[in-house]
């Protein structure tokens, strides 16, 4: 019952014959190693190319001074004093630790500050971010489980106060009108 031949069932003696191709049988394609292969450097993209070059501080890296200039920073390693980028993206990474005064057009908080920042157009703290000092900006963003401890002052946006008289003003008129 058990004998092939008696089954009438021709089983393949060979891989050929079943008509796969393996690997091996492949022999007009050749296997090329990393030290052939030509390497090009990647640059990464930026969002607004007018900006420059993106700088980054490495997290063995420690700065005691003033930091400025006109690119775009990431910080993954220490800095204390004050960072004067203002036309510029200041991004402090997961590793990043601040002490002192940041003032940039956009702040992207990571890592832990420990200062007051004055962001032109927006700052934002990411959930692994933590922030004690006080923000100057006309947009915030906090992520859920961040930290913040300070003061917010929203009120200027592009050198203009957003409302012209105090807020205690408009209560007072809506008040006495209804």
């Amino acid at each position: 019952m058990w004998d092939k031949k008696e089954s009438g069932v021709k089983y393949p003696k060979d891989k050929k014959e079943l008509g796969v191709k393996y690997p091996e049988d492949n022999r007009e394609s050749e296997v090329k190693y990393p030290e052939e292969i030509p390497v090009t450097p990647q640059v990464r993209k930026l969002s607004n190319p007018e900006r420059g070059e993106v700088v980054k501080i490495g997290k063995s890296i420690f700065i005691k001074g003033e930091v400025s200039g006109g690119q775009d920073l990431i910080i993954d390693g220490r800095v204390e004093g004050e960072i004067q980028l203002k036309e510029n993206q200041v991004t402090i990474g997961e590793n990043g630790k601040i002490s002192g005064e940041i003032h940039a057009k956009t702040i992207v908080i990571h890592g832990e500050v420990v200062g007051n920042m004055f962001a032109g157009e927006k700052l934002e703290i990411k959930a692994s971010g933590a922030l004690k000092g006080d923000i100057t900006s006309p947009r915030l963003i906090i992520d859920d489980g961040a930290y913040f401890k300070g003061s917010i002052d929203m009120m200027e946006v592009d050198g203009q106060k957003r409302l012209e008289r105090p807020a205690t003003e408009i209560l007072e008129v809506v008040k006495s009108e209804v």
